[in-house]
């Protein structure tokens, strides 16, 4: 993204991960963004700074809405 943080998935638990910094997991499918992703394979932030996710599972590509949890 634009503050250089690189975002991971981890498919089996649903979640999208902060890499670099840990405690900014903003994506983590915890508290108010709990099931937003079933299963998460694909990652990209477009120019406007919104995450993009494809979801295999459900078939989509879900925009990440919510902030640090």
């Amino acid at each position: 993204d634009a503050d250089d943080n690189v975002y991971a998935s981890q498919r089996t638990k649903g979640e999208i991960i902060c890499v670099n910094n840990p405690k900014d997991n903003a994506f983590a499918g915890k508290g108010k963004l709990a099931n937003q992703f079933t299963n998460p394979t694909g990652i990209t932030i477009d120019a406007a700074g919104n995450m993009w996710v494809v979801d295999v599972t459900t078939n989509t590509i879900k925009k990440a809405v919510g902030g640090p949890v």
